[in-house]
């Protein structure tokens, strides 16, 4: 299990804000002894998690003391939180103070069991442990949509040896301090909290975001060891100007969530050669805890846009689509993944909850790639009408189906991974815009809206995504 050498790293700094005092890993220990008093152990938790000092403090906590702990982005609205509440049944309820205090009107019966560091956690009616299966640990959301009903089931044993595989190539050690460029529920985001206070290092908590000087600010004054990023983060950076925003302490970057353009890939590398530092790119899904690989820094340019080879204790392959394994390189397939922190399975209700390990180790990706001769994996597309924006995936028909109940008809496809909306000018770009923010939490600069003449479609009326492209402008 993780977090079980609080003690050794006991006056190390563990968490660091603008809003709060450094806290130790003793400070946490401490937390762990009053929480292991007030919390049954294999209570089911459901974690209103905002990147604040408290509810890490809270979701290390309850981890240790072998509780399971369902992530909920803050961000959600209550009327979905009460839907997930109904359908999981959770027994507590830990967010802010002010996250309760905001959400009064939240329906349930809830008893406050404890208070630390401006966080709550509540017991609901469901106070009889909600039965789990006993090597169940974190349920995770599978999607960009903030109140999925579809979580990942994933084990003590999938997140510690994907910690451990991560801590080992990327050789971190006490001296190394992060920052939380995510939200924390993301899964990119919650392994490199794993991974930090794991092995002794140090996280400094902020709600802030890259386009605001104050997130820079704390990252100098703080000497911020690392920065990890999906492809939008380093689109900024590259704007903002790599030398400006990383000046001194920078020991390496990694990137994950999508594939990051190739021209933009060698301006990291020459940066990071020249600063003599390492840069990452990593490979994985949350059904894998996350990682599933990673490329050395020293292959950046020789296997440029490739996602390396598979992590320690994993095992990467292809099949066709006659599911026989391809062992020619340059082959197209679906990649397969094999390894101990690949998940259990699925949950859409309290009753999946008791469920094992359906997986048996192995994960179809749904990704589309190849192998060179060296062994190096390149991905190449998805296996289905799925897009990946900042690690999170949308289902492209779903947004079309979204939108249609609305009476907008317009045909979605994925372009430099963007999701591009094409649509005749029945409708305004305004309009059009205003109603996929309903659907999806995606900026403007994700989105890209393109009038057509019309949308081609085959003789029994589907739409011919083949013949949509950018020359019926």
């Amino acid at each position: 299990m993780l977090f079980q050498n609080f003690k050794k790293y006991k006056k190390n700094t563990a968490l660091i804000s603008n809003l709060s005092k450094i806290i130790t890993y003793e400070d946490i220990d401490n937390q762990y002894q009053i929480i292991k008093k007030k919390i049954t152990k294999r209570s089911l938790i459901l974690l209103i998690s905002e990147n604040t000092p408290g509810l890490i403090v809270n979701y290390t906590t309850l981890l240790k003391n072998d509780c399971i702990i369902q992530l909920v982005d803050s961000k959600t609205k209550l009327s979905e939180i009460k839907n997930l509440i109904n359908l999981y049944k959770p027994n507590f309820i830990c967010s802010s103070d002010s996250w309760f205090e905001e959400n009064k009107s939240i329906g349930i019966n809830l008893v406050n069991v404890y208070n630390s560091f401006q966080t709550s956690i509540h017991r609901t009616s469901y106070a009889k442990n909600t039965k789990c299966h006993n090597s169940l640990s974190i349920l995770m959301p599978t999607s960009g949509s903030m109140g999925s009903k579809k979580y990942v089931r994933i084990s003590k044993k999938n997140i510690y040896q994907n910690t451990k595989s991560i801590l080992t190539y990327l050789k971190l050690n006490q001296r190394d301090r992060s920052i939380t460029s995510m939200p924390f529920c993301y899964s990119y985001m919650l392994s490199v909290i794993n991974t930090h206070l794991e092995s002794g290092g140090s996280i400094f908590v902020t709600d802030e975001t890259i386009v605001q000087n104050r997130f820079w600010e704390s990252f100098q004054q703080n000497k911020i060891t690392n920065f990890n990023g999906v492809p939008y983060h380093y689109d900024i950076l590259l704007k903002l100007g790599l030398s400006k925003v990383f000046k001194k302490n920078l020991r390496f970057l990694t990137q994950a969530g999508g594939k990051l353009d190739n021209i933009k890939a060698r301006k990291i590398f020459y940066f990071c050669k020249k600063k003599k530092t390492s840069f990452f790119t990593m490979y994985g899904q949350t059904e894998a805890s996350p990682r599933m690989s990673y490329l050395p820094f020293k292959y950046n340019l020789k296997k440029i846009g490739s996602i390396g080879k598979e992590i320690l204790g994993g095992k990467i392959f292809l099949i066709d689509k006659n599911n026989k394994k391809i062992n020619k390189s340059k082959e197209i397939g679906e990649l397969i993944y094999k390894g101990d922190n690949v998940c259990m399975g699925y949950a859409y209700n309290h009753k999946d909850l008791l469920k094992g390990d359906l997986n048996n180790k192995v994960l179809k990706t749904g990704d589309l790639g190849f192998f060179d001769d060296d062994k190096f994996y390149y991905i190449v597309g998805r296996k289905s009408r799925i897009i990946k924006i900042y690690g999170n995936r949308f289902n492209l028909d779903d947004i079309e189906e979204q939108l249609l109940k609305k009476n907008i008809h317009v045909a979605c496809k994925n372009f430099n991974d963007k999701l591009t909306v094409f649509s005749t000018k029945k409708y305004t770009k305004k309009k059009l815009l205003k109603n996929i923010y309903k659907i999806i939490p995606l900026s403007k600069i994700n989105i890209d809206i393109q009038f057509i003449i019309k949308i081609p479609r085959h003789s029994n009326g589907k739409i011919d995504y083949k013949n949509i492209n950018l020359k019926y402008d």
